[in-house]
């Protein structure tokens, strides 16, 4: 008899070959005042604007590397400055920006340097930091772990925006013991509609996208879930995902299937960029999950979202 499990079986996947990577010990925590975005710009000169990624106090950089030319920086700072310009209009930057806030008190999917920051740093500046990130990637890098942890903090981030659908974010630490991705697949990924989805058809809340992901920050897996909604719906938007969370319940004899569904979304969706899975041994973190919300809404509804998220 055929199954979905054993035809899943019969196709070998052979994963995209990720790029090596090393950890630096630079990041926007270790850039002095008027250094702000040094660490990005040195990466990106080193390495190109994809195959880096500043964290807190270290970052990862892949290992091919080398110095470049001073007539070449110009041009870099004009790049890197128009790409932040246009992810400030990028409604998936904004919320992920916010949810990292919320989630760990900083932004470090913000480093990205303005114009004016990028103006401020000297030539011999970049080439500096770079020579050292240079000598440092030689050396095989920083091989301590965890890298660059953070302490969970964890809450609500609101940020004011223009748009009238509004995009939510949930992200909640999980050390264990289901495996993440089984849990993301269960709730429901894109284009994979699972419990999450279920329940909000359920309790008849309107809602325009709601998915779960497997997300690794600061060398801890957490779960992550991408939202959106109007306003008049967010607080019961966001008490079903509090109750689905809460009531999380995965019988025995579905974690194979939930598994092979795992695999065949990694195998369709491929993670193909050198920086996933970044930690070395996740760190327990508990806490409080982190919602961000970003666009538009009244001070009451703001009111009745913190009192939705407050027991939580």
């Amino acid at each position: 008899m055929t199954t979905v499990l054993s035809l899943l079986g019969r196709f070998a996947v052979e994963q995209p070959a990720r790029r090596p990577t090393v950890w630096v010990p630079w990041g926007k925590a270790t850039e002095a005042p008027g250094e702000s975005g040094l660490t990005a710009l040195a990466c990106a000169a080193l390495a190109g604007p994809e195959n880096f990624r500043v964290g807190h106090r270290r970052s990862v950089i892949t290992v091919d590397v080398s110095l470049p030319d001073r007539g070449a920086l110009a041009a870099l700072r004009r790049m890197l400055a128009a790409r932040r310009t246009q992810l400030l209009g990028d409604r998936v930057w904004q919320a992920e920006r916010a949810i990292h806030l919320a989630a760990w008190g900083e932004a470090c999917v913000d480093d990205l340097p303005s114009p004016t920051m990028a103006m401020a740093l000297t030539d011999e500046q970049i080439l500096c930091r770079a020579r050292e990130i240079a000598d440092c990637v030689r050396d095989g890098g920083v091989r301590d772990s965890p890298p660059d942890p953070l302490d969970w903090r964890g809450g609500l981030y609101y940020g004011v925006g223009n748009q009238q659908r509004l995009t939510v974010g949930v992200r909640v630490p999980w050390p264990g013991p289901l495996d993440v991705g089984v849990v993301a697949s269960h709730l429901g990924r894109v284009g994979a509609p699972g419990a999450l989805v279920s329940t909000l058809a359920q309790r008849q809340v309107p809602y325009y996208a709601a998915a779960a992901a497997p997300v690794w920050e600061h060398a801890t897996p957490c779960l992550g879930l991408g939202l959106s909604t109007t306003a008049e719906h967010v607080v019961a938007l966001l008490e079903t995902v509090r109750e689905v969370l809460r009531t999380l319940y995965i019988p025995a004899y579905r974690l194979p299937f939930l598994q092979a569904s795992a695999a065949l979304h990694e195998a369709i969706h491929p993670s193909t960029g050198p920086f996933d899975q970044l930690g070395n041994g996740p760190t327990p973190a508990t806490g409080a999950p982190a919602v961000a919300v970003v666009g538009r809404l009244r001070e009451q509804t703001v009111t009745e979202m913190r009192a939705a998220l407050h027991d939580w």
